[in-house]
């Protein structure tokens, strides 16, 4: 990943990540239990392996620090990533519902940021 923020006189969510896999990288972060009722795991090093590879699918595509990316997922291991990663290279999320209808999702995509 190549973006960091640049301000450190100030905590951030992407900050406090940042020092969570450095300090607890072995530490459990994140239990999902799948619909199905398989549960996985995941530690904080774990994790930060996929939130570097959706940061640089992010980045490779074109988004950057301050860009709004429009995160239509349920509650799942994907959006935690997600979340994190925009996180990471500055970016924020617009949180949609899949549940929501399509005029609802174009009237979270026309808004102003």
């Amino acid at each position: 990943m190549t973006v960091t923020p640049d301000d450190t006189s100030s905590p951030t969510f992407a900050r406090r990540w940042r020092s969570a896999v450095d300090e607890v990288p072995d530490r459990p972060f994140l239990t999902f239990e799948a619909s199905e009722g398989t549960i996985t795991d995941f530690s904080y090093a774990e994790t930060d392996v996929l939130v570097r590879c959706v940061a640089d699918g992010l980045l490779g595509r074109g988004v950057g620090p301050g860009d709004a990316v429009h995160l239509v997922q349920g509650n799942s291991v994907g959006f935690v990533v997600t979340w994190l990663a925009c996180a990471a290279i500055g970016a924020w999320i617009v949180p949609s519902d899949p549940r929501a209808s399509r005029a609802e999702l174009a009237d979270h995509v026309e808004q102003p940021a």
